[in-house]
């Protein structure tokens, strides 16, 4: 939960939640801000109900946490339209590594940005996913793609030049 955790700060926890969600846990250097490790988005959902609770008598506050909640819904409905559209052009093209590539993008429009990537593939597809929605810059991503490079390097699933053409 935000130590924070008052209605307005509202939009300024989302904003972090999606651009530090890549990670298991928040970086070292957001720990005195904020003490939670990331579930995705249901786990943002909850800490809104529970400051909601912890508004329960100002209009204003509930009004503002409930457009976050239909913010989110908005984000996972998206994705998932997103990730339909997707598998049915899949099923529907004829080259092979088109249907691997569009497959492949459904697959991560199902899990991110409802769920935490699992994977460089889709760490940088929940940057791209998300990018309209942050207000500021998106920081620094190398920070934030590294753990799964890293990762999905060493143990063989990701080749560098595979890496290069997921960024461009």
């Amino acid at each position: 939960m935000c130590k924070r955790g008052k209605a307005d700060k509202a939009l300024e926890y989302i904003t972090a939640v999606i651009r530090y969600g890549l990670y298991s846990e928040v970086p070292p250097e957001e720990a005195e801000v904020w003490d939670f490790g990331f579930d995705g988005i249901p786990c943002i959902k909850a800490d809104i109900e529970r400051s909601r609770l912890a508004h329960s008598t100002d209009a204003d506050a509930r009004e503002f946490l409930e457009t976050q909640t239909d913010f989110c819904n908005c984000l996972i409905r998206r994705a998932h339209n997103g990730a339909k559209k997707a598998m049915e052009m899949a099923e529907n093209t004829q080259n092979a590594e088109y249907r691997q590539n569009l497959s492949a993008l459904a697959e991560g429009l199902s899990r991110i940005p409802e769920n935490p990537a699992e994977n460089f593939y889709e760490a940088v597809l929940c940057l791209y996913f998300m990018h309209p929605y942050i207000p500021d810059s998106i920081g620094l991503i190398d920070r934030y793609l590294y753990p799964f490079f890293k990762k999905d390097t060493e143990s063989g699933v990701l080749t560098v030049e595979k890496a290069g053409e997921y960024l461009q």
